[in-house]
């Protein structure tokens, strides 16, 4: 069991051997870069947050057993998807694609959802749609990590505002005070932190084979 931020509690499991052998959906995840061209003209930028979002995908009744967690309390199985499974996070990608994918200015990233508006008028017209879709499907947002009618934002790492998006001050200060490499396993870390921001990295291949 493990204490998530808010106080409450989640149970957790490893599901290596339960993924090794279930069949991979290939379903694609989107980039925030897919997305730049939307936001050319926009001043306002609201992000939603969902609560328990892959509660809302049920797991097949003769498939729930495989779910099964040895917890303090006692044997525990998932009815709805829970994290750590094979293809949760590309499942629940195609179900909020089939709910927004005729909406421009919307951007779903599993269960973070980023919203361009031009003004104040079409923000307040983005929300409703969105918020008329999400309740006529149940689905419920966490208010507490909802942002609305803002200039800038920062979402999956970048920083967004009517100037495009860039990395995020923080995440660009933790690569610079990275202690320098001294191991293959910390060089690797290091590559993985740096390559996240490739894309604003000019000839970031050329400079990493030095």
């Amino acid at each position: 069991m493990v204490k998530k931020k808010d106080g409450s509690w989640t149970p957790c499991s490893d599901y290596r051997a339960l993924n090794a052998t279930t069949r991979p959906v290939h379903y694609t995840i989107p980039h925030l870069h897919d997305f730049t061209h939307q936001l050319a003209g926009c001043q306002i930028f609201p992000t939603l947050d969902l609560v328990r979002a892959y509660d809302h995908i049920p797991i097949e009744e003769t498939d729930i057993q495989k779910t099964a967690i040895c917890t303090p309390f006692g044997l525990f199985e998932f009815p709805l998807m829970t994290f750590g499974l094979k293809n949760a996070a590309q499942s629940f990608q195609r179900f909020l694609d089939s709910l927004f994918r005729d909406l421009p200015f919307c951007f779903v990233y599993i269960d973070d959802i980023l919203i361009a508006s031009r003004n104040l008028d079409e923000h307040i017209s983005h929300l409703k749609e969105i918020f008329r879709r999400l309740d006529e499907n149940g689905l419920v947002l966490k208010i507490s990590k909802c942002i609305f009618a803002k200039p800038e934002v920062d979402f999956l790492g970048h920083h967004v505002s009517a100037s495009g998006i860039r990395p995020t001050t923080g995440r660009i200060q933790a690569i610079l005070d990275f202690n320098r490499p001294s191991t293959v396993k910390q060089l690797r870390r290091f590559l993985g932190m740096l390559n996240f921001y490739r894309r604003f990295l000019p000839n970031a291949a050329k400079h990493q084979t030095k």
